[in-house]
């Protein structure tokens, strides 16, 4: 129970719960995955030629995702998990370890998945907090004060969902064609 309640007063950009797990699990899977089409390069299929350069990007990138729990944040630990996923599959490999190469990708991109979509949980349950509790929303979005509200400086006002009409009225156009021998001006 104390838990939840440290977990109401983080921002909604923190990892809570098991997503830490759920990011060195995705970590280990792109460098497990790395370090096994880093070894195994003969078969069917292989190239002639193999680099190493895309295991090396997706061992380093495994190294930082897994660095990126201490810091607990959901957007660093999503890009990184995506792009060490993109760098195990840019990797050339015999067809048997096809597999490895698939579970290296879809683990981190799964992942990423599952914590964008607690993030924006997240971030809608705050701003319906925020709502009910009569505060502006949080996070940054849309303006507030006088330059958002259309009143005097200083006054302090928010914007709501709606936007205010201005003081200055258009009048429609005339759809009507002229009449004949008249110009429209």
């Amino acid at each position: 129970m104390a838990a939840e309640a440290d977990d109401a007063e983080l921002p909604t950009s923190r990892m809570r719960g098991t997503e830490p797990t759920y990011a060195v699990v995705a970590g280990l899977a792109v460098a497990v995955a790395a370090v096994v089409l880093l070894v195994d390069r003969s078969g069917k299929g292989a190239p002639a030629h193999p680099g190493i350069l895309w295991q090396v990007l997706a061992l380093a990138a495994a190294a930082a995702l897994v660095g990126t729990v201490r810091l607990r944040n959901r957007l660093a630990s999503a890009s990184l998990a995506l792009v060490g996923g993109f760098f195990v599959g840019q990797v050339k490999s015999p067809n048997a370890l096809a597999g490895v190469r698939t579970a290296g990708f879809l683990l981190p991109a799964a992942f990423a998945v599952l914590v964008y979509f607690r993030q924006t949980r997240a971030d809608r349950a705050k701003r319906q907090a925020d709502r009910a509790a009569g505060r502006a929303p949080s996070g940054g979005r849309g303006r507030t004060g006088a330059a958002g509200s259309g009143a005097a400086p200083g006054a302090g006002a928010t914007v709501t969902a709606r936007s205010r009409p201005t003081g200055r009225y258009t009048p429609p156009k005339d759809r009507t064609p002229p009449a004949k021998g008249r110009r429209r001006r």
